[in-house]
């Protein structure tokens, strides 16, 4: 079999891991020096040329590995990717705000089944992460702290922690927008650039990614990463007094669209609480990855062979599914205030 074909679990050594390429085909194609905002329709509306850069982080050389079954030592590299990448298109003139985000998943966005993570450079802050931002900066103005230490202690106080450690937290948030919407969180930073746990976050991502591929069968999801920009004439060198970046994971339940009363208007019914989405996802908390089938027929480890047998290139691949489960070791084993936290949608 040829060792560079994608259905090869064999990497070879001249084969990165991670790639990071230009996207051929982006939603934002001219040049950032041409940024100009500017008002229309007598000055009702405004509207910018598709000023920015794009960029694909391909997640790793396997055509069909998601990062929940990445190994820890994997995961911690493409956030550190992800991390480096941020740092350097901030730096480029008349970048504003850097997003970056992944969309899983046909039902998420999704083109292609080769998971990959995408990163913009914009010459403005997108309008709703404005919104979030400024709520954060005014609460912090009222009242001397930063809304994120309320939003962790409700999150403890609620029972709706996932995983915790001295630097990073993973929780499912009092308004969602899906059920078992999932927010990993920085505890000392505002920007993810200045992250300095990464390996931390990495990690929490990676568990609650896999307890949602254990739970909802590998669900398509948008993940998004929020971050801060200078707001309100606040100090730029104190945003982690006022705000915390965090990683926000929107799962797509099979079959699901937005129909009916989903699309109107601004709430979203959402079937159970958090509190009993938090309690059904911890229970798959220390579930391992499954095992697959290996390109010989013999059952391998996560860490040793690819998701599935499947061909990779079809709309219908992406839709029908990624993977060919084989078995799982614990498979036998298993037998506050709303309109804060709904600001920050």
């Amino acid at each position: 079999m040829d060792p560079l074909h994608p259905s090869s679990d064999n990497k070879p050594d001249n084969k990165p891991l991670i790639r990071v390429i230009s996207n051929k085909y982006p939603a934002l194609s001219a040049p950032l020096d041409t940024a100009q905002f500017r008002l229309s329709n007598n000055g009702v509306c405004g509207i910018m040329e598709p000023c920015g850069f794009q960029e694909v982080v391909i997640q790793h050389w396997h055509w069909n590995r998601c990062q929940a079954l990445l190994t820890k030592d994997q995961m911690s590299l493409l956030w550190s990717v992800l991390q480096r990448r941020a740092q350097i298109n901030l730096a480029k003139k008349n970048v504003q705000y850097v997003q970056i985000m992944e969309n899983h998943g046909v039902r998420s966005g999704a083109s292609l089944p080769h998971p990959h993570s995408q990163v913009l450079a914009l010459p403005f802050v997108p309008p709703d992460q404005k919104v979030r931002l400024e709520i954060a900066a005014k609460w912090f103005q009222e009242k001397s702290n930063n809304i994120f230490d309320h939003v962790m202690s409700s999150a403890r106080a609620d029972n709706r922690i996932l995983i915790e450690t001295e630097h990073a937290i993973a929780f499912i948030p009092f308004a969602v927008q899906r059920s078992y919407e999932t927010w990993i969180m920085s505890k000392t930073c505002a920007k993810m650039e200045d992250e300095k746990y990464m390996e931390e976050i990495a990690e929490l991502v990676r568990r609650s990614l896999l307890m949602l591929y254990h739970l909802k069968d590998d669900p398509d999801y948008n993940a998004i990463v929020r971050q801060a920009v200078p707001v309100l004439d606040l100090d730029d060198d104190k945003m982690s007094d006022w705000y915390r970046w965090h990683v926000c994971v929107i799962p797509h339940r099979k079959q699901s669209k937005w129909a009916g009363i989903k699309g109107y208007g601004d709430f979203v019914p959402v079937t159970g609480t958090p509190e009993q989405h938090a309690a059904t996802m911890r229970t798959c908390l220390d579930m391992p990855a499954p095992v697959f089938a290996s390109s010989d027929g013999e059952s391998e480890s996560e860490s040793e062979s690819g998701r599935g047998s499947r061909s990779p290139g079809s709309e219908n691949d992406v839709s029908k599914g990624r993977k060919v489960l084989l078995m799982c070791a614990a498979a036998t084993a298993v037998g506050g205030v709303c309109h804060l936290f709904a600001s920050f949608r």
